[in-house]
């Protein structure tokens, strides 16, 4: 871990070059993609209505934090063509940090792009944050699912003229632990990685609960948040140590300030470079 230090000490990244127009793979062909598709079909359509103090404006001109949210996309399509790399949570090792403000935004940026198809699952059942950042009601959603209240498509919500889906994290419930455990997430993810291009998880914070690495043994990669300035880098190590270091991203670092003083941004540091 002494590679993950060094880059936690730095605090620092370098600007990531323009993203490129190259489209994302299209998704996997499997036998039941048509009846994978039908849940498009019957997904909650949904007029968001993004809260602003969290959700960027990817309109140009564009800010300097949604321009680092195009690298990272970017990013994100080099990592994928090394290695599989469809489903991603988002955590942090410690509660507000941001990483449910990555999560939407990361979401979105990748949702941009006319050839992507996104889902942003809410596994956070003790935070429940993304259905407020939607402006949609909580439920039913992935607890509802987990207990099996609900099926893929009753949970799904869809905006009307975007790529991006919701599943919101559902009513709250005793036993986190336990629901995210019994099984049927790993179920949801395989069927809806057919569908998807990009399935993004926030879960809640490493350290302290066994939620997410429940959630990170469903899916391709961790991403973790760190507050710049802020997180213990000792804090960061502990939690990084709970996953497997070959499903490890990279960290994105928020709330940068540059040398002026300027609007924090966020950036983020790929396993490569550490």
């Amino acid at each position: 871990m002494s590679r993950i230090h060094d880059a936690l000490k730095q605090m620092d990244i370098t600007r990531e070059p323009e993203i490129s127009a190259s489209p994302l793979p299209r998704m996997r062909e499997v036998e039941d993609v048509p009846a994978i598709l039908s849940l498009l079909n019957t997904a909650s359509e949904t007029a968001w209505e993004f809260d602003p103090t969290i959700a960027l404006s990817f309109d140009d001109p564009s800010p300097k934090a949604a321009e680092e949210f195009r690298s990272l996309r970017l990013r994100f399509q080099q990592i994928r063509e090394r290695q599989p790399l469809r489903s991603v949570v988002v955590t942090s090792a410690l509660g507000g940090e941001g990483k449910s403000f990555v999560a939407v935004n990361l979401s979105r940026v990748l949702a941009l792009q006319s050839s992507s198809r996104v889902l942003l699952i809410d596994g956070d059942l003790r935070g429940r944050q993304q259905h407020k950042t939607f402006g949609v009601p909580p439920g039913p959603g992935l607890s509802e699912y987990l207990l099996g209240e609900a099926e893929e498509h009753e949970v799904l919500q869809r905006g009307k003229d975007e790529n991006l889906f919701l599943i919101p994290a559902g009513r709250k419930v005793g036993g986190t632990t336990e629901l995210i455990a019994n099984g049927r997430f790993p179920t949801l993810v395989t069927r809806l990685s057919a569908l998807f291009d990009w399935i993004i998880v926030d879960s809640a914070a490493a350290t302290g609960v066994s939620d997410t690495c429940l959630l990170a043994n469903s899916c391709h990669g961790i991403l973790m948040v760190v507050r710049s300035h802020k997180t213990p880098v000792d804090d960061v190590r502990r939690a990084l140590e709970r996953f497997p270091e070959a499903s490890y991203l990279g960290i994105v670092l928020n709330e940068i300030h540059d040398a002026k003083g300027s609007k924090p941004t966020t950036r983020f540091k790929s396993d490569s470079e550490l």
